[in-house]
């Protein structure tokens, strides 16, 4: 069943906005959209997982640098840790902090409460979950759209996860407020 959520993460500047088993519609971007499309129409056993091999689509290639491929790692029952196995160039960039081969409770950020909830989700209910959520103020990123997909042939084994940045935070000087009667 499709659920919107709205959450608030302390140090991130605004409340952010998600949607368990989105439609593809809900995003911005279409090349998302069309990776959304190929998991639920393309790739989808009778499980409700997808394979890995989604990596080797045109959808997948098309955001190739703005993904996050990780691994689940259980640490304690119920309790999961996830290694970064891809961490994509465009993300690195604009966040300067490669993850790669790291665990995401070793990510240095507000945004890690964040990341855990949407991959506990994911694997918890084999769904795709999309995020609209604004980075902490020291990234030069107004907001990240983020779709995050879990990916498994008996049984959820990687998360994969695109973000793409919706254009560059504006300063103080450079945003204007507009009145209107």
């Amino acid at each position: 069943m499709r659920q919107t959520v709205v959450k608030r993460y302390p140090g991130l500047p605004k409340e952010v906005n998600y949607v368990i088993q989105p439609y593809d519609g809900d995003m911005l971007d279409a090349r998302m959209m069309a990776l959304c499309r190929r998991w639920m129409y393309g790739q989808a056993s009778e499980e409700g997982l997808v394979s890995k091999g989604i990596v080797e689509t045109e959808e997948f290639y098309a955001v190739l640098r703005n993904v996050m491929l990780l691994e689940i790692e259980r640490s304690r029952p119920f309790q999961y840790d996830y290694i970064f196995r891809i961490h994509g160039a465009d993300i690195v960039t604009l966040h300067g902090q490669d993850m790669t081969g790291k665990l995401i409770s070793a990510f240095e950020g507000p945004e890690c409460a964040l990341f855990l909830d949407l991959f506990d989700i994911a694997l918890t209910r084999k769904s795709l979950v999309y995020a609209e959520h604004a980075p902490p103020l020291n990234i030069d990123v107004e907001q990240w759209q983020s779709l995050v997909l879990p990916l498994g042939e008996d049984k959820v084994e990687w998360i994969l996860v695109v973000s793409l940045p919706s254009g560059p935070r504006l300063s103080p000087q450079e945003e204007q407020t507009i009145y209107l009667d």
